[in-house]
Formats: structure tokens, sequence, C-alpha cells
């Protein structure tokens, strides 16, 4: 027999949806956001880092473009090249390999755990 697990609503406070069910959101947990890793982001390396994890709507790699960041997240083409830079830093993606036409693809990656 599988157990089904409930999915529980969000609180007025989390949520936008009348009823508290959200569609897409993600998951952080406390042991990677009290990391020393993650401390050492800058605010905005964080909040790209977030906005992958939206993106990525649960998969493991990711395509994000500067253009994309600018366009849904605020976040300038300048500030998205050096945040991709910190975020490969501490640990949190890895670059795909790719072709030279194709955006750029990153991987999730557990090496902010060593830290």
């Amino acid at each position: 027999m599988s157990e089904t697990k409930s999915v529980e609503q969000f609180k007025s406070y989390e949520s936008r949806a009348i009823n508290g069910n959200e569609k897409e959101y993600i998951r952080l947990t406390v042991s990677l956001t009290s990391s020393t890793a993650f401390m050492q982001l800058s605010a905005l390396s964080k909040w790209l880092y977030l906005a992958m994890l939206f993106e990525a709507k649960g998969h493991e790699e990711v395509i994000i473009t500067g253009q994309k960041c600018a366009e849904q997240y605020g976040i300038s083409d300048a500030s998205y090249k050096r945040c991709v830079k910190q975020l490969m830093q501490y640990g949190f993606i890895e670059k795909c390999p790719r072709n030279c036409f194709a955006p750029s693809r990153f991987r999730f990656s557990e090496k902010w755990k060593n830290w």
C-alpha cells in the first residue's frame, strides 16, 4: 500500500490564492539557509538562486538567461554574471557543457555542504 501525502495549505499571509493552494512553490531547508556558504552569499545571489529554483520546477538542471533575470526578477545582466560566479564559487550550482549558441544551463550542486 502506498501512502498519499496531503499538501498542507499555505497560510493567508503566505499566498494570494484564496484557498491557500499554490500550483508552484519551492522548498527551502533550514540546513541550506543557515549554512555557512548560504550566509556568505550576497542578497542578490540568494535572490538569483531562488529564481533558479523557481525556473527549474523541481528538476536538477535549469536554463536561465541574463535577459530573463532582468525581465522577470529585476537582476541586471552584469549582476546576473556576478551572482552566477558567486553561486558557482560557493558550490550551489555548476555550469553544464553547451555549444556556443545555446543559453547557459546550470546544474544544482551539493558542494555548498562542504564549505
